[in-house]
């Protein structure tokens, strides 16, 4: 069976949406694809709850929002179900490298929280990036993930990693 390299974006355009997402992912709301036996092994990368992950978001957001600015991109990255079965160290790894590729993207400050999951069948990464441009400081979502033919390159990229 093939192994490929999975990379998911979604765009979250409030602070409700930000705040919905991050409940699941920090388990602060009924999660029934998790086991809770094994949430504690999940890592926590920066801000250990949904109020401290707001908290960070809420900072990292510029003074003026547009109404219809995109204010966070979570990514989730993973594998084939699979792909690192019986193989936790690579698996470390490939999450590790993932979570450096999108701090290298949107850089490190940008990314406000990054979750390792280790409680569901396939683990996986889950990370919050307000999309500021580096060269303005504005919210500028399509800089980063752009239109089909950048999502397209933005996951060849990625699957190089």
């Amino acid at each position: 069976m093939s192994n490929f390299a999975i990379l998911r974006v979604q765009k979250l355009k409030s602070p409700k949406s930000v705040r919905s997402s991050m409940k699941h992912a920090y388990r602060e709301q009924d999660t029934p694809n998790a086991d809770a036996t094994r949430t504690p092994d999940n890592d926590l990368i920066g801000p250990q709850n949904v109020k401290q992950g707001m908290a960070a978001f809420e900072k990292a957001l510029p003074e003026k929002i547009r109404k219809n600015a995109v204010q966070c991109i979570e990514y989730l990255i993973t594998s084939s179900p699979g792909a690192f079965e019986n193989r936790e160290a690579d698996q470390e790894a490939y999450l590790n490298e993932a979570l450096r590729w999108i701090q290298e993207r949107h850089g490190k400050d940008n990314v406000i929280a990054a979750i390792i999951h280790r409680d569901e069948k396939t683990p996986h990464l889950s990370a919050y990036v307000v999309p500021k441009d580096p060269d303005t400081g504005r919210l500028n979502c399509r800089r980063f993930l752009g239109g089909a033919k950048a999502l397209n390159e933005m996951q060849t990229d990625f699957a190089r990693v």
